[in-house]
């Protein structure tokens, strides 16, 4: 071979070889190959999206974006990964909804920005739970009652029928700070979908102008404590994130009525009729607050006639402002809450002639739309009907007349149980 020939074939071959070098340093397979896929999981799970990127000497930078601020933003050192090809997040609630996407960075400053993936938080499985008190052994100036321990029992059935499942505690004849303990502990740990549902029955005092700020509410089994609105409202707030569905069959001294002896003097009966009226809208105006409500409740004509802000809180009060509520017993020291009697038997739980309560079967006679649900509304709706059959008929031939109506706060349409 001559000189020239060979010179001629070592110029082609070291171009070759040059051309190919020089593509690689330039960098022309510069490129995202794979993209941040979408996440789903738990709060407290940890999200992980990760870039695959071709090219020389790439650097990341993973940006977020909040459904709300709708700005993306650099993460920072707080974020791990947020400077590799591989971001991991903690799943919060706050985070539902996030996007995330990375930007790549080569050798000669050249930038991709890679498609976003979102973070989706799964809802955490709904828990049910319920503190059911039934006070009515009670000691000191207050007198004992008989309605109370048959009613928590008739709650406590009907939670563990309808759907949930509930988990209930049922505590009798306990102390106000005892009642407040409970509801720490049966409600702690509540998530922000978890339903939480407080039913009392017993006594209830009413805040005169020599009470302390303290001296009035769900009377204490002592005599000598008392849960005030306010505690009840607070104590309930720190653990249900959710709000709660509040029924309160309760009244003050005295304002409970004997299928066999009753008797009520026409002042006592006024007197009676002023405590109630301040003690139910005390515990209506404490939730209020929490749920930053501005309608006024000025009676049952404006209960089922104004709609109300939705809120956290549901509440059912035996009576409204201007009336007694009514406990009925037999001799066989029985009992049941007027209240309550029908609120059992709209959700599928009656009053039978062994004077305990028994099951319809599955069907729950306030559910008037036949959903297999009963609302607020519903409720309320059935029992003031059932309790005015009631009345009627019980006016005829006895003394002292009943007059008793539901009170209810809340939005109508909120579904409380379904079977």
């Amino acid at each position: 071979m001559d000189i020239k020939k060979a010179t001629a074939i070592f110029l082609i071959i070291a171009q070759f070889i040059m051309a190919a070098t020089w593509t690689a340093a330039v960098g022309a397979s510069f490129d995202i190959i794979s993209q941040p896929s979408n996440y789903t999981g738990p709060v407290g799970s940890t999200a992980t999206f990760h870039v695959g990127a071709a090219g020389n000497n790439l650097t990341y930078q993973w940006q977020w974006y909040s459904p709300k601020g709708k700005i993306w933003t650099n993460s920072t050192s707080a974020t791990v990964g947020y400077n590799t090809d591989t971001l991991s997040v903690a799943v919060t609630t706050a985070r539902n909804g996030f996007r995330y996407r990375c930007i790549v960075t080569d050798a000669s400053g050249a930038t991709i920005t890679s498609n976003y993936a979102t973070l989706t938080v799964e809802p955490a499985p709904v828990a049910y739970r319920a503190l059911v008190i039934g006070n009515h052994a009670y000691t000191g100036s207050n007198s004992p009652l008989k309605a109370p321990d048959d009613d928590a029992k008739g709650i406590e059935k009907m939670l563990r029928e309808v759907n949930g499942p509930y988990s209930v505690t049922v505590a009798y004849n306990k102390t106000a700070s005892q009642i407040k303990s409970l509801i720490n502990t049966t409600f702690a740990g509540a998530g922000e979908n978890d339903v939480c549902v407080f039913y009392y029955s017993g006594h209830g005092r009413k805040k005169t102008t020599n009470s302390s700020s303290n001296n009035y509410g769900l009377v204490g089994i002592d005599s000598q404590s008392y849960v005030s609105p306010s505690d009840l409202a607070a104590a309930l707030n720190a653990v249900c994130p959710n709000g709660a569905l509040i029924m309160l069959d309760c009244c003050y001294s005295g304002s409970f009525i004997s299928t066999n002896s009753a008797t009520a003097s026409a002042a006592a009966s006024q007197m009676l009729s002023l405590n109630l009226q301040r003690f139910n809208e005390s515990f209506v105006n404490a939730f209020r607050r929490i749920d930053g409500m501005r309608t006024v409740l000025s009676g049952a004509d404006g209960i089922m006639g104004t709609p109300l802000t939705t809120g956290k809180y549901k509440i059912l009060t035996a009576c409204t402002y201007n009336q007694i509520s009514t406990e009925l017993y037999y001799t066989d020291d029985v009992g049941y809450g007027l209240f309550t009697r029908y609120l059992l038997e709209g959700l599928g739980n009656k009053w039978n002639s062994s004077h305990s309560y028994s099951s319809y079967g599955g069907s729950m006679p306030a559910d008037t739309n036949k959903n297999s649900a009963v609302t607020l509304g519903e409720l309320y709706t059935y029992i003031q009907n059932a309790a005015e059959t009631f009345i009627s008929s019980w006016n005829t031939n006895h003394t002292p007349k009943i007059d008793q109506d539901v009170q209810y706060y809340g939005t109508a349409s909120a579904v409380l149980f379904e079977r």
